[in-house]
C-alpha cells in the first residue's frame, strides 16, 4: 500500500471530525449527505468562532481603526492566525467570520505570491484586520508574522514538526507579547489517536537529539499506521 491509499483514509476520518461536507462520496461528486448541509454549524467551527470572539472582543476596534481602551502597545489589536489542514474548512469559516463581523484575510497555496503579500501586509498593517486563515503547509514555512498573539490550529497533523513550523510564524524576532496556541481535537476520535503521535515523536527526537530536529521520526511508519487506524 502506498502513502497515497494510506493518507486518504486519514485525511476523510479528520474531515469527519472538522465537518461532514467537508468528506467526499465515492465519485467525488455529492459532498455533503442529506443530513448535514454546508450551513450545519459543528463543534470545530463553533469552537473556532468562540475563542476568536472571546480573543477579538477583548479590544474593540472603533472606526478609525484605533482600539477604544488606551494607546499604549499592550491595547493593541489582538489577533489571530487560524490554521488547518483543509482549505474546505477555511471556506466553510469564512462566512462566519463575515456574519460575526470580523475582518480577516486568507492565506493558502492556490493565491499567487502577489495576492499572499497582500493579505500578510494587511494582516500585519491594518489594525481592522485580526484573523488570518491559514492553510497549514501554505504557512509552515518562510513568513513572519508577528502581529498575531494568538495561534489556532483546528486539527492536528501527525508530524508535529509542520506544526511547530506554523506556530513559529508568530514567535519571530519582533514579537513582544506571548503567544497562545489553542489545539482543537475531538475526542474519542482519530485525532487523539494523532495527538498521542505527535506526542510519542517528541519524546523520539529529544531522546535521540535532546532537540527538534526531526529527520527520518517525521515520516509516517508501518507502526504510526497501525495505531491511527487500531489495526
Amino acid at each position: 500500500m502506498d502513502s497515497i491509499e494510506i493518507l486518504s483514509p486519514l485525511k476523510n476520518l479528520q474531515q469527519a471530525c472538522n465537518h461532514p461536507c467537508l468528506v467526499k462520496s465515492q465519485d467525488h461528486q455529492q459532498q455533503c449527505s442529506t443530513i448535514f448541509e454546508r450551513s450545519y454549524v459543528s463543534s470545530k467551527i463553533k469552537a473556532t468562532i468562540d475563542i476568536l470572539k472571546s480573543i477579538v472582543n477583548k479590544h474593540p476596534i472603533t472606526e478609525r481603526g484605533d482600539t477604544t481602551d488606551s494607546n499604549s502597545s499592550e491595547s493593541a489589536p489582538e489577533k489571530v492566525l487560524v490554521f488547518s489542514q483543509f482549505t474546505g474548512m477555511l471556506d466553510l469559516l469564512e462566512p462566519l467570520l463575515n456574519n460575526s463581523h470580523m475582518q480577516f484575510r486568507r492565506l493558502d497555496g492556490k493565491m499567487t505570491r502577489q495576492a499572499r503579500d497582500k493579505a500578510v501586509k494587511d494582516f500585519s498593517m491594518n489594525p481592522k484586520v485580526t484573523v488570518l486563515l491559514v492553510s497549514l503547509m501554505a504557512g509552515s514555512v518562510g513568513l513572519n508574522l508577528t502581529a498575531a498573539s494568538h495561534v489556532i490550529i483546528i486539527d492536528p497533523w501527525w508530524n508535529p514538526s509542520v506544526e511547530d513550523q506554523a506556530i513559529g510564524r508568530a514567535h519571530r524576532i519582533g514579537q513582544t507579547r506571548p503567544v497562545t496556541v489553542y489545539r482543537l481535537a475531538v475526542q474519542g476520535t482519530i485525532e487523539e489517536r494523532v495527538l498521542y503521535l505527535q506526542e510519542k515523536k517528541r519524546r523520539m527526537v529529544e531522546r535521540a537529539f535532546g532537540g527538534d530536529i526531526f529527520g527520518d521520526h517525521a515520516k509516517l511508519t508501518e507502526e504510526d499506521v497501525s495505531y491511527l487506524f487500531n489495526v
